[in-house]
């Protein structure tokens, strides 16, 4: 757009100079009805900086799935958090270290996770939960703008369930979810009526433990 009006676009960085961020300066040339041409430029909105975002857990019913967001950028973590929370209980942590200090003092239902973050990426992550047998079972879906075919299967292979591209369908991603956590249930369930079926196979019942009262 910048380059259709032949105008100019400057940016610095405020670390010297102001508060943090980046300071974007446009200036164009503007033509008046009498051929008159003067320089523009576009005044500072100091309304666009972002206001500190405040991270925070999402209480929702104790019966209802936990799920853990893995996001450094704290807009997306926060939308995420919010969002779910209205039908989940949600933790959040910022890269894949605190994800697994937050995994040891519960464990989630499903983690939602980005890939590219300081500390620990989420292939490390998904690395470590893959190789703990009492974490490895916990399903993770993928939210990454790093979208190359090589990067999904190595997302998969570290035993994600799913790889989504940045940016995303909030309403697909909570399909998603519901469809993994319900499959999920399903396998619990059955691996339940299994386990009693086999118990009352291989145990004796009740009427089978009483002593034979015709017994001499």
């Amino acid at each position: 757009i910048i380059d259709n009006v032949k105008g100019n676009i400057e940016i610095l960085n405020n670390e010297k100079t102001g508060p943090k961020g980046t300071t974007v300066i446009v200036t164009f040339d503007q033509t008046d009805a009498k051929g008159n041409t003067t320089t523009y430029q576009v005044r500072n909105q100091d309304f666009l900086l972002e206001n500190e975002i405040l991270l925070a857990d999402h209480d929702f019913d104790e019966n209802a799935p936990h799920l853990l967001i893995v996001e450094d950028n704290k807009s997306m973590n926060s939308y995420l958090t919010r969002k779910l929370g209205e039908e989940f209980n949600v933790r959040f942590a910022t890269n894949g270290a605190e994800a697994i200090q937050r995994i040891k003092d519960r464990l989630p239902d499903l983690i939602v996770s980005d890939i590219m973050m300081d500390t620990m990426d989420g292939f490390e992550m998904a690395e470590i939960l893959s190789k703990h047998s009492k974490l490895n079972h916990i399903p993770i879906i993928f939210l990454s703008a790093k979208n190359s075919e090589k990067d999904k299967l190595k997302g998969m292979d570290l035993g994600a369930i799913d790889y989504m591209e940045k940016p995303f369908s909030y309403p697909l991603l909570r399909s998603k979810i519901e469809s993994i956590l319900s499959l999920k249930d399903n396998q619990e369930r059955r691996l339940f009526q299994k386990m009693k079926e086999f118990s009352n196979d291989v145990l004796p019942s009740k009427e089978e433990n009483k002593p034979d009262q015709f017994a001499t």
